[in-house]
């Protein structure tokens, strides 16, 4: 079971790391636009968006293995 756990945690670290990456951007991008242009208005709306898309995709990703899993368990148990 070492090789599934450390999967998951690679898969929740490369999720964290693109979410950073999309904050650190746009923040970027916003930052050199002046303030009230509409763009730099609509990055900063974006890069407060993203925490809550990546923990979504988190909880998805989660939700498919352990499901994935709880649902082989199930088969083999069944029809064992």
């Amino acid at each position: 079971m070492k090789a599934p756990l450390s999967w998951i945690l690679a898969c929740m670290a490369a999720l964290i790391a693109v979410g950073v990456t999309l904050i650190v951007l746009s923040l970027g991008v916003a930052a050199v636009l002046p303030r009230g242009h509409r763009a730099a208005d609509r990055l900063r709306a974006f890069a407060a968006q993203v925490p809550s898309f990546v923990l979504g995709g988190i909880a998805h990703v989660n939700f498919l293995i352990f499901g994935g899993i709880a649902v082989v368990v199930l088969f083999v148990v069944l029809f064992s």
